[in-house]
C-alpha cells in the first residue's frame, strides 16, 4: 500500500506523538502540493456533479430493472428460483457499493487532488475504497452466478449434458473461485485489517496491486465467456433469422458489462504508480459502478418485456416493446400481439432436455413469445401456429423467462 507521508505515519513515530500533535498531522494535506500550489480544503476543484449524475443514472437504471424482474417473477410467473435470490443478495451488496462511492464523494476523495484533502479525510476515504473493493467482489460473485444459473435453466434443463452445460458450469466455477479468492485476498491483504486504511498502525500489508493486475486479465475473459456461450445454441435454432437476431440481442447485453470491465482496466492503469490517489481513483470507481450495473442489466433484461406486456394488459397502456411485432407481420393474432421479444421456452421435461445442436429439431424446444397474457397458448417456432399446451399462472414460461 502506498505510504501517504514520510515520517508522521511511521508507526513508531506516530506512537511517540501526543494527541495534539496527532491532530495537527491529520489536519495537514494528505500529499505535499507541487511548488507554488496552495492546498484548498474548503472548495477544491472537483467533478462532484459528474460523479453524482452518473451514480444517480446507474442506480435508477439498475433499480428499475431489478424491480421489473421482481414484478415478472412474483406477479406474472409467480415463481422464484435460486438465481433470483442470489440477484437480490447481490443488489444489497450493490447498494453498499453505491454508499461507499457517495461517502468518498462527501470526503472530497474522488476527482480531487490529494493535496486538497486533509490526511484525516483521506484515511476515511481509504476505508471507503476498502469497502468498495469488498462490495464489488461480493456483487459480481453473486450476480454472475445468478446469470449463469439462469442461462443453465434456459439452455440446459435437468438431464442435459451438452457442450453448453459443461461450458456454463466451468465458467460458473471459475467465476466463483476467482471472486472468492479476491474476497479472501482483500480481507487478508493487511494484518491487522485496519492497516489497510490506517497505515500508522503496526503490522504489514501485501501489495494489493498484484491482485488488480490478475483481476484485470481474468475478469474480462470471464465476461466474454458468459457472453459467448449462449450464442452457439441460439444461432443453431430452427427459426426465422430475425427471431434469432432478437434472441441473440437479449442474451448479448453482456457486451456492455465487457466494455465497462475493459474501460476499468484502461483508466485503472493510472492507479498503478500514482501518488495522487484521490484524483486518479475517480474514473475507476465510476467504471466499477457501471460494470456492476450492467451485470444486473444482463440478468434482468430477458424478463423485462414480459413485465411490461403484463402491465400493458392490466393498465391498457400501449406496449413498450410493441415494435417487435413488426417482425411477425401486421396480421398476427391477438395472442402474438400481446407478446414481446422472442425468448427461450421449453415443454415439460418428461423425456430429457433441450438445446443440443444435433437434436435441436427433434427435442421439444420452442422459441415463443416471452409471455402470452391469456395464459393458454404459445407460438410454435416451426410453424408459427398456436399450441394448446398450458403454461404457468399468468402465461409465464418456464426457465429464465418464467
Amino acid at each position: 500500500m502506498q505510504k501517504l507521508a514520510s515520517s508522521p505515519l511511521d508507526p513508531d513515530q506516530w506512537d511517540s506523538l501526543s494527541p495534539e500533535q496527532r491532530n495537527a498531522v491529520l489536519s495537514q494535506p494528505a500529499l505535499k502540493p507541487p511548488d507554488g500550489v496552495e492546498p484548498n480544503f474548503d472548495n477544491p476543484p472537483n467533478r462532484n456533479g459528474l460523479v453524482l449524475s452518473v451514480t444517480i443514472v446507474l442506480v435508477v437504471l439498475t433499480t428499475t430493472f431489478v424491480l421489473t424482474r421482481l414484478y415478472s417473477k412474483l406477479i406474472v410467473a409467480r415463481k422464484i428460483y435460486i438465481e433470483d435470490v442470489l440477484a437480490l443478495l447481490a443488489f444489497g451488496s450493490y447498494i453498499g457499493a453505491v454508499w461507499t462511492i457517495l461517502r468518498a464523494l462527501s470526503l472530497q476523495c474522488l476527482f480531487v487532488h490529494q493535496w486538497d484533502v486533509t490526511l484525516h479525510d483521506f484515511l476515511s476515504g481509504l476505508y471507503a475504497y476498502y469497502l468498495l473493493h469488498l462490495f464489488y467482489a461480493f456483487t459480481m460473485l453473486l450476480v454472475k452466478t445468478a446469470i449463469l444459473r439462469g442461462l443453465l435453466r434456459v439452455f440446459a434443463p435437468p438431464g442435459t449434458r451438452n457442450f453448453f452445460f459443461w461450458a456454463a458450469w466451468a465458467v460458473l466455477g471459475l467465476n466463483a473461485a476467482f471472486f472468492i479468492v479476491e474476497i479472501f485476498f482483500i480481507g487478508f491483504t493487511c494484518r491487522p485489517i485496519q492497516k489497510w486504511w490506517t497505515p500508522m498502525l503496526h503490522g504489514y500489508c501485501l501489495n494489493e496491486k498484484k491482485l488488480d493486475v490478475y483481476a484485470s486479465i481474468i475478469n474480462p475473459i470471464l465476461d466474454l465467456a458468459i457472453l459467448a456461450i449462449p450464442q452457439r445454441i441460439i444461432w443453431t435454432l430452427n427459426m426465422r433469422f430475425e427471431r434469432r437476431v432478437g434472441v441473440s440481442v437479449i442474451f448479448s447485453a453482456g457486451i456492455l458489462a465487457c466494455a465497462a470491465s475493459l474501460g476499468r482496466i484502461i483508466v485503472g492503469r493510472a492507479l498503478v504508480d500514482t501518488v495522487d490517489r484521490t484524483y486518479d481513483s475517480g474514473a475507476p470507481a465510476l467504471f466499477v459502478l457501471t460494470e456492476m450495473s450492467f451485470a444486473f442489466l444482463v440478468f434482468c433484461l430477458p424478463t423485462t418485456p414480459q413485465a411490461f406486456n403484463h402491465l400493458s394488459s392490466v393498465t391498457h397502456i400501449p406496449q413498450l416493446f410493441g415494435v417487435c411485432g413488426r417482425f411477425r407481420g401486421r396480421h398476427q393474432s391477438t395472442e402474438n400481439r400481446n407478446s414481446a421479444w422472442p425468448g427461450i421456452v421449453n415443454q415439460k421435461q418428461q423425456h430429457g432436455a433441450i438445446g443440443h445442436r444435433d437434436t435441436a429439431l427433434k427435442e421439444p424446444l420452442r422459441i415463443a413469445s416471452i409471455a402470452s397474457l391469456d395464459g393458454n397458448t404459445h407460438s410454435d417456432i416451426h410453424t408459427g401456429a398456436p399450441s394448446s399446451r398450458s403454461t404457468t399462472p399468468g402465461g409465464a414460461t418456464r426457465a429464465w423467462i418464467g
